[in-house]
């Protein structure tokens, strides 16, 4: 049985120190060792820059996944911006001929992507993982 890898998507953005902690009745948050993550993806302004992580795992512990590719889109109420993004090799990946990338079973690999926001209104993130079947194992 081929693998099937895992994708995970955050949005990525500076950490909010003056605004108001869940159940503090509006006193601003103080500095500490532990900071909380938002409720949900927050609000962006045009002109700032949306930045995410993606990180795609091989779940496998014995077959390796090849070939593997990360296509990202930002849609916007008119148009779709394809996100450049270059795969974090630090992890000892192995790239293919076709560009794509060779995972090593219980290996990760991770991108960010980022867009300059130029329009107003509803924003989503399509992101795709390609890859192949691949019979090798350990």
């Amino acid at each position: 049985v081929s693998p099937v890898p895992i994708l995970k998507v955050m949005r990525l953005q500076a950490p909010d120190l003056s605004s108001p902690c869940s159940g503090s009745l509006g006193t601003p948050a103080l500095p500490s060792p532990s900071l909380s993550l938002p409720d949900s993806f927050g609000v962006i302004h045009i002109g700032e820059t949306f930045t995410a992580y993606l990180g795609i795992l091989n779940p496998s512990s014995s077959h390796f996944i090849s070939h593997l590719s990360v296509v990202a889109q930002l849609q916007t109420p008119s148009r779709k911006f394809t996100l450049p993004s270059r795969l974090d090799d630090s992890n000892s990946t192995t790239t293919d001929g076709d560009g794509g990338v060779t995972l090593a079973p219980l290996q990760d690999i991770n991108a960010i992507v980022s867009k300059s926001l130029e329009e107003v209104g509803q924003h989503s993130l399509r992101v795709e993982v390609l890859y192949a079947p691949n019979s090798r194992t350990l």
